[in-house]
């Protein structure tokens, strides 16, 4: 999960932050997105419990996703959104984080700077970053997940670049208008010169693929 956005957002990430994930996926560097934990693309949601998420939005701003907040213990997350089902998980890479169901569904991932992720969760550590495929979840300026590109770029302006990471092959956008403590990735829909992993080009159909929120 730790790809090209982890480096100015959560101190140190790679060696300093997230002891282990030196072998992350990091590929050129985006301004103020180099060094941020990359949730894996199995946890984009496909399909919604109807009856935990219809009609509901989780607001993300720049402290937090909805209830949970940057900044927090997990202990406090957890009861902050007793609703919620908190679990170990991790990615390619070894990274040790924490999925937030709302029912069958992930709402959020977060990474709090374990770095076992073989160990039970330390509910004393505190989030740093706070990522989400699900729709329900939408940005102050009204910008949902899943929604295409195109629409983004009416709220935050043209894209300004999209860089693809050398291993994983993520997409990160950032637009002419980017909120700072924003980091946009979008499906794999970059347009690429050949041997090139920048480009401002994408397909017709691309869409916000996630969203995430870090502490500096």
């Amino acid at each position: 999960m730790i790809e090209k956005i982890i480096q100015k957002f959560v101190p140190p990430l790679t060696l300093v932050m997230i002891i282990g994930l030196a072998s992350c996926d990091l590929s050129k560097s985006i301004p103020n997105r180099s060094k941020i934990p990359a949730i894996p693309a199995s946890q984009k949601i496909e399909k919604q419990d109807a009856s935990m998420l219809s009609h509901r939005t989780f607001l993300i701003t720049a402290t937090g996703i909805g209830p949970i907040k940057l900044g927090m213990s997990l202990d406090e997350a957890r009861k902050a959104f007793q609703e919620g089902t908190f679990e170990r998980t991790s990615d390619g890479d070894g990274a040790a984080l924490i999925d937030v169901l709302l029912g069958k569904d992930s709402l959020m991932t977060l990474y709090a700077g374990e770095e076992d992720p073989d160990k039970p969760i330390d509910w004393s550590k505190k989030i740093t970053v706070i990522e989400s495929f699900n729709p329900a979840c939408v940005s102050e300026a009204g910008l949902r997940i899943g929604a295409l590109v195109l629409d983004a770029e009416k709220i935050y302006g043209k894209t300004k670049s999209i860089t693809r990471s050398a291993i994983e092959s993520r997409e990160y956008i950032e637009f002419q208008n980017n909120p700072e403590h924003l980091t946009f990735r979008i499906d794999y829909t970059g347009v690429f010169p050949e041997g090139s992993r920048e480009t401002a080009q994408f397909k017709p159909q691309a869409k916000i693929h996630s969203i995430t929120v870090s502490s500096r």
